[in-house]
């Protein structure tokens, strides 16, 4: 996956929710204390899980509530949810309106246990929605519109029949964030558990520190 944008929120000296697109080579250059370090340790924070402290919220801002979202370009990225059947996130329509897979966490920082919460921003059906639902759910949902169901196509299978249904009938939808679940045996944590896994290496080097190659940090990058 490569990386396309950042939205920080409420983290450091970043008050209001604010984007910064990525390419594929960047070069951040301001002032001092304009924030060049802190998208950099947002990015650390968010694919290393070095999470925030008390210390980084932003102390002019309201919430409790950090936030960082990460924009990846996950074309044919193809990952096993279920079925052991691979799939793209486009497939399964985990993109946002751009084809972007948007995924943001976000820290409480006013609990005991600081902990990152995951959301996926997708498109939804609503009541009718079928992303999340079990084979007992989604055979259901296929029986009331009389889709036909291939049992060698499993779980997979009746998703796209009910996808491919509801697109040529008009059903409504929108886009909205989805939480995903980072404990259980959930089609949601199964999906959790492939993103975890396409994450792109990053290592954010303190130039207040040794670099030496025997560093730990540095070891542990290569």
């Amino acid at each position: 996956m490569k990386l396309k944008k950042i939205i920080i929120e409420n983290y450091k000296g970043i008050k209001e929710k604010t984007e910064v697109s990525i390419n594929d080579f960047n070069c951040i250059v301001g002032k001092n204390d304009v924030g060049k370090s802190t998208l950099l340790k947002a990015i650390d924070a968010f694919i290393n899980d070095n999470g925030p402290t008390i210390d980084d919220k932003n102390i002019y801002h309201n919430s409790n509530t950090i936030s960082i979202e990460m924009l990846f370009d996950a074309e044919n990225a193809e990952v096993v949810f279920d079925d052991n059947i691979p799939v793209t996130f486009e497939d399964e329509e985990f993109v946002n309106q751009n084809g972007l897979l948007s995924i943001k966490k976000t820290w409480d920082i006013t609990t005991k246990t600081i902990k990152p919460e995951w959301y996926i921003y997708r498109k939804k059906y609503g009541e009718n929605d079928f992303s999340m639902l079990i084979e007992k759910d989604l055979r259901k949902l296929c029986q009331n519109y009389d889709l036909a169901i291939n049992q060698d196509d499993g779980n997979r299978g009746m998703r796209t029949q009910l996808r491919n249904y509801y697109n040529e009938n008009g059903f409504e939808f929108s886009y909205d964030y989805e939480k995903l679940q980072t404990t259980g045996q959930t089609r949601s944590k199964k999906i959790y558990d492939a993103i975890k896994q396409l994450l792109p290496n990053f290592e954010y080097f303190r130039a207040d520190k040794s670099l030496s190659d025997s560093d730990a940090s540095v070891q542990k990058y290569f």
